[in-house]
C-alpha cells in the first residue's frame, strides 16, 4: 500500500509540475525564461558538467523546464535516499 501511495504522489506531483510549467514558464517572455535558466543552474551548480556550467543563461534558456524537473527528481531522490538511511538500523 504504501508504494502504491507513493506511485500516486509522484505522479500527481508529475502533473502538477507540467501544469506550472504550462501555465507560467511556456508563455513566459524571453527574459524570464533567461532568469529561470540562470537560477536552476545556479542551484544545480555543483552536479551540473561543465559544459553546461560554461553556458550562459540565454544559451539554456530553452533548456530551464527540462534543468528544472532534473533538479526536482535529483532533490527528490535524495530526500528519499536521506529517509531511507535514517529509517534503517545501524
Amino acid at each position: 500500500m504504501a508504494r502504491i501511495a507513493d506511485l500516486l504522489k509522484v505522479e500527481r506531483r508529475t502533473v502538477y509540475v507540467r501544469w506550472v510549467v504550462a501555465r507560467h514558464i511556456d508563455p513566459a517572455d524571453w527574459e524570464l525564461k533567461c532568469a529561470v535558466a540562470e537560477l536552476v543552474a545556479e542551484r544545480c551548480r555543483s552536479s551540473l558538467p561543465p559544459q553546461l556550467l560554461a553556458c550562459a543563461p540565454e544559451q539554456l534558456a530553452d533548456l530551464a523546464v527540462d534543468l528544472l524537473l532534473i533538479d526536482i527528481a535529483t532533490t527528490r531522490q535524495l530526500r528519499q535516499a536521506c529517509g531511507a538511511l535514517q529509517s534503517s538500523p545501524p
